[in-house]
């Protein structure tokens, strides 16, 4: 009875290690296979970074193991490129990766010796790439000493709408002591604005109406004050204010 229980355990044992065996085979076969490769690399949500060096930052080419790369290391070496606010690697089996990037948004512009450079919500300045469409922003001029406020500014345009910015062409500091983060706007319907930097969301939302009902009763151009209360008035010949 004994030598017939010892006899099962060992054909139980010796059935136990063939499994494994196989299995090991079996995987080893598998991770060889081009079922275990990447097929596919997707980069989805870039308008800044480009994509070839997003995938040189991810270090993923096709051919390479579905399995055995970093998500999370991937990630992290795609989020240091300057734009880039954060990275998700995506597994969908069989070889398909995708890589879903969220950039800082793009607040304006600036021209620097003569080179057009993005501005980004996050104050970091990149070169300009051949998206036309960023040319809808306003242009940034004489912030250079202006650091603080320049951030506190891209954050607030980064948040406005395309309609809220289409009319504004140039955004130049004009700080003063009663208002210190004042600045003036100038818009491609020739008006000058002045607001602040605090003010200037709760006040953008206006401006359209204020710069037709001034066109409407015959004032083409002028100067547009935005602060406590709204006013306006043509331009003055030399004038100082």
């Amino acid at each position: 009875m004994k030598q017939k229980k010892q006899a099962a355990n060992a054909k139980n044992k010796l059935t136990r290690v063939l499994i494994l065996f196989f299995l090991i085979v079996a995987a080893a076969i598998f991770f060889k296979s081009p079922l275990a490769e990447i097929k596919v690399i997707q980069v989805e949500g870039n308008l800044i970074a480009g994509k070839q060096e997003i995938l040189n930052k991810a270090g993923l080419v096709a051919g390479d193991s579905f399995f055995a790369f970093r998500a999370g290391a991937a990630e992290n070496r795609i989020e240091e490129i300057p734009g880039v606010k954060s990275a998700n690697v995506k597994r969908s089996f069989p070889g398909n990766i995708t890589l879903e990037i969220s950039e800082y948004r793009l607040a304006a512009y600036q021209v620097v010796n003569g080179k057009a450079e993005m501005v980004l919500e996050d104050g970091h300045v990149l070169p300009m790439n051949d998206l036309s469409t960023w040319l809808d922003r306003p242009i940034l001029s004489n912030w250079s000493n202006y650091e603080k406020l320049k951030l506190e500014l891209c954050k607030v345009l980064a948040e406005l709408s395309y309609e809220q910015v289409a009319d504004l062409s140039e955004i130049m500091p004009a700080p003063t002591k009663a208002y210190p983060d004042k600045i003036k706007i100038y818009t491609r319907s020739s008006f000058e604005v002045v607001t602040t930097v605090s003010k200037l969301k709760g006040k953008l939302p206006y401006l359209a109406n204020v710069v037709n009902d001034l066109k409407e009763a015959g004032q083409m151009s002028g100067r547009i004050t935005m602060l406590e209360a709204n006013s306006s008035q043509p331009f003055i010949p030399n004038s100082q204010q």
